[in-house]
């Protein structure tokens, strides 16, 4: 079988790149900086948990304590007093979309699609005619 010849060289070179060599060495830096917080941040973690178990009576130090069940009012705890801020904030977004209806055709076509794809609480045997 023969060999194939070598594509030959580009007009710009082999060794030409569109990305600078500032942007990668600044990536590569802010990447290895990330890397290192993290594995700080994991060690933390890991001596505190240490830490932990060796103070209570009779513990020894272990990872292999089991962790405590994630029960579902765990993460709805802090919810409830944001929802009346949650409903005016989007209720203040979509009354200016629908004042500037007119004004932009992306949210028009936005404000279209969300009438025409999105079913609601009143939208079926509310006696409007579909238009679907």
């Amino acid at each position: 079988m023969a060999r194939r010849a070598a594509a030959p060289a580009g007009p710009l070179g082999d060794d030409f790149s569109f990305v600078s060599p500032v942007v990668k060495y600044v990536l590569f830096f802010f990447n290895l900086l990330f890397w290192v917080i993290s594995v700080v941040m994991v060690a933390v973690g890991v001596y505190a948990r240490l830490l932990k178990h060796a103070g209570e009576p009779g513990g020894r130090p272990s990872l292999l304590a089991p962790p405590r069940p994630v029960l579902p009012g765990d993460n709805l705890a802090g919810v409830p007093p944001f929802v009346p801020q949650a409903r005016g904030k989007v209720s203040e977004i979509i009354n200016g979309a629908i004042v500037h209806y007119r004004d932009d055709l992306d949210l028009q076509n936005l404000i279209d699609f969300g009438q025409k794809e999105v079913t609601g609480a009143g939208s079926a045997g509310s006696g409007f005619p579909s238009s679907g």
